[in-house]
């Protein structure tokens, strides 16, 4: 027969597991806490270009300054550092309270470097099912009900909300190259960027204008026009035409206009404007986006 075992003896062994369980568990979390390290201590990209940082445990990540560079998860044993603009910022990675850091240096890209191709361009619009490659058509059936604009490049040169590149402050350099693809000579087309604040520039200011007449003296000098390249030609029926041009963002430049689920800026992009207020487009017109370069000057 067994031995008969008091409460006080069972009491007496329970406490000392606990015990012992509960110093096994705050040992393993010290330990996890000592060993947080990363596999850089500083690193120097370049602003779009990406690094991968290794933490040997998992741990919560975060950025000091995400206008200089951000982090692709908030949780996990790597992240995916992306440089955003000239700067630095430190990446912290905590664990078992422990931190370890790691100071990253953006350099601005250089001169030459392809912001955008449309060559590239993959995916399709999901509404419509249409590919984002090109070439792009975009005729008057589908853009006379758009307030905004014909055809809008996907490139982002500055998106807060989502961590996009900030091009703002580099001139840019562009190259595009448009058909004519509707019944009729048209009268005029135009590039414009879409935001709606930054230093003197006014609201969707303009950046290329082609017109078969003269532009006003008073269009020139509004502050729409200000730093726009101006051409003076029809663009005829069937008729294909590349145009290059120049501009830079201000750096304090923002679009004003917000989400309305999500109360987020828009990004900053540039388009082809319908010019819906004074819209110069009629049934039938239509025009084929064939080319698109950005390049930072």
């Amino acid at each position: 027969m067994f031995a008969k075992i008091s409460k006080k003896v069972v009491a007496v062994a329970l406490v000392a597991a606990m015990a012992v369980t509960t110093a096994t568990v705050s040992a393993d979390t010290a330990s996890a806490a000592k060993k947080v390290k990363l596999n850089k201590k500083s690193v120097s990209i370049s602003q779009s270009k990406t690094v991968k940082l290794k933490a040997s445990a998992k741990a919560k990540w975060s950025t000091s300054n995400k206008a200089v560079a951000t982090v692709s998860t908030s949780s996990g044993k790597s992240c995916t550092v992306r440089g955003i603009a000239a700067g630095t910022a430190t990446i912290t990675a905590t664990a078992g309270g422990k931190k370890a850091t790691c100071k990253v240096t953006v350099k601005a890209a250089g001169k030459g470097t392809v912001v955008y191709n449309l060559a590239n361009e993959t995916g399709s619009d999901p509404t419509t099912g249409e590919s984002w490659g090109p070439p792009v058509v975009c005729k008057y059936e589908e853009f006379k009900y758009n307030s905004f604009r014909i055809w809008l490049c996907r490139a982002t040169l500055y998106d807060p909300a989502n961590g996009g590149v900030d091009y703002r402050g580099r001139k840019l350099s562009v190259s595009i190259t448009v058909q004519n693809s509707g019944k009729r000579d048209l009268p005029e087309l135009g590039v414009c960027f879409n935001y709606t604040k930054g230093g003197t520039d006014g609201a969707y200011p303009f950046a290329l204008h082609v017109s078969e007449k003269a532009l006003a003296a008073k269009v020139k000098k509004d502050k729409q026009h200000r730093h726009t390249t101006y051409k003076v030609q029809k663009i005829k029926k069937g008729k294909t035409y590349t145009w290059n041009f120049t501009f830079t963002i201000p750096k304090d430049a923002m679009n004003g206009d917000k989400d309305q689920e999500t109360g987020l800026n828009y990004p900053i992009m540039m388009y082809i404007p319908n010019m819906k207020d004074t819209s110069p487009y009629k049934p039938g017109d239509a025009v084929t986006v064939k080319k698109c370069v950005i390049k930072l000057a």
